[in-house]
């Protein structure tokens, strides 16, 4: 079998060079792509990062005594002193796959403090280290005042 080469190839025009490039254009950026570093974060970074398990409410459920505008909690696992973080109904779905939390899924937060299901989030950081919702880079902490934690 015998290759050819772009020289190889003879062009009656401009128009079929680039005709030619535009061809060869994905191609090109599918290996340039592959041979650069990527932006994802590796599994090590990923797992630090804090995992929660998702318990839903129901509608007549009180805390403390009163009827909550709440869908759920979020409860820290992997911890000796877990805490539960209240989840507003408009909060409790995943904004990468568009689901609603179910009872006991399990839930990763970034520190911008978005949460999303382990799954969803953990392949999107194998790609991209940034937040889906606000961009914010989990390869390169800031500090606390700029992405408002205080």
């Amino acid at each position: 079998m015998t290759m050819l080469s772009l020289q190889d190839m003879q062009f009656d025009s401009d128009m079929d060079t680039i005709r030619y490039f535009y061809c060869f254009l994905p191609c090109i950026i599918a290996i340039l792509y592959a041979v650069t570093d990527q932006d994802g974060a590796t599994d090590e970074e990923i797992h630090r990062l804090p995992k929660f398990k998702f318990r839903r409410v129901r509608n007549s459920e009180k805390v403390n005594g009163q009827v909550q505008a709440f869908e759920g909690f979020m409860t820290e696992c992997d911890t000796n002193a877990p805490t539960e973080h209240p989840i507003s109904q408009a909060d409790a779905e995943c904004c990468i796959c568009l689901s609603v939390y179910e009872n006991g899924a399990e839930l990763r937060q970034l520190p911008c403090q978005h949460h999303f299901h382990c799954t969803c989030i953990d392949k999107w950081l194998h790609i991209n280290a940034t937040c889906p919702m606000c961009k914010f880079n989990i390869l390169k902490p800031r500090d606390r005042h700029e992405i408002g934690l205080v």
